[in-house]
């Protein structure tokens, strides 16, 4: 191992590999005052240093073992599944989230060919960008949907590594599933303030008002947080009470609740003729409450 020297502090200079190879006697001399570091695509790849600037560290035969057990020790605790393959790309290391990913052990994988324990990414874009970044040195960084899992949404971070190329990568599909149901709730939102009448509410399993909007708070003639101690079958009119808490059930159960035509009983002692329409609110496969869309109908009858 060499340790460079503090050249007192002095900041380092850096400069292209076209630039060096030009007037390598003009930065030959500036080497004596402070470290060249030279960059190739703009990443650093070599230092020039001035010979009394350094010297051989007093651990350089156990450097190589030391550097690796730790370097072993962080791969193995990371979050992200890790990968190593050489210039050929045949597996050289992985850790224990690349075993728990694919499905295969360490000792399945390790000394064969990338394209052998995966035949179906030979022609992949996956292979492509490891075969870049061996060639260019450069790190790449990207989100594909899996060709290994159908469905399942991985990021991975490829970068040079140890003569040959590493991944870091994890499954993204639970946060991009919330992504796109944020989205989705926020389309939702904007469409219901754009159709006139029509409120949105949110319910938790028992049937209470866990969610209102201005537009139900003003339609029930309720503050916001009064009504959040309400459940939906305290203001409907009584007969339809019933039915009210089958289509609660219903929509819960993930059977498709039809919609309800029904009044809501308004503080001033109005009915309002609504229809009611469910939808479950799903989280890791399971309900966790219904999205109710109620919209305002124009009075008929007292029947109605």
């Amino acid at each position: 191992m060499v340790r460079v020297m503090s050249y007192e502090s002095r900041v380092p200079a850096f400069v292209t590999a076209a630039e060096i190879s030009r007037n390598f006697g003009r930065w030959q001399d500036r080497a004596l005052e402070s470290p060249v570091i030279v960059t190739h695509h703009g990443r650093p790849r070599v230092i020039l240093i001035a010979s009394d600037q350094y010297r051989p560290g007093p651990d350089v035969a156990d450097a190589p073992d030391t550097c690796n057990a730790r370097l072993g020790a962080l791969i193995n605790t990371v979050s992200e599944a890790f990968m190593a393959m050489d210039s050929d790309l045949r597996f050289t290391a992985v850790n224990p989230v690349f075993e728990a990913y694919v499905g295969r052990a360490a000792v399945q994988v390790i000394g064969r060919l990338w394209t052998e324990v995966f035949p179906e990414l030979e022609n992949s874009v996956l292979h492509e960008h490891y075969r870049r970044v061996l060639r260019t040195g450069e790190i790449a960084e990207f989100e594909v949907a899996s060709v290994l899992f159908p469905g399942r949404i991985v990021t991975q971070r490829v970068f040079p590594y140890g003569g040959g190329v590493a991944a870091l990568f994890h499954n993204r599909t639970l946060e991009r599933e919330r992504e796109l149901a944020v989205e989705e709730a926020a389309a939702i939102e904007r469409l219901a303030r754009a159709t006139p009448g029509l409120s949105l509410i949110e319910l938790n399993l028992r049937g209470g008002l866990s969610r209102v909007d201005d537009r139900f708070a003003a339609l029930s003639g309720f503050g916001r947080e009064a009504l959040l101690s309400f459940r939906l079958a305290d203001i409907v009119r009584p007969k339809d009470r019933s039915r009210l808490l089958a289509s609660i059930d219903m929509a819960i159960e993930g059977e498709g609740a039809p919609s309800l035509r029904t009044r809501l009983l308004s503080r001033d002692g109005h009915e309002e003729p609504v229809t009611l329409t469910f939808a479950s609110i799903l989280r890791h496969g399971r309900s966790a409450g219904l999205k109710v869309a109620v919209l305002q109908r124009e009075p008929t009858t007292p029947a109605a």
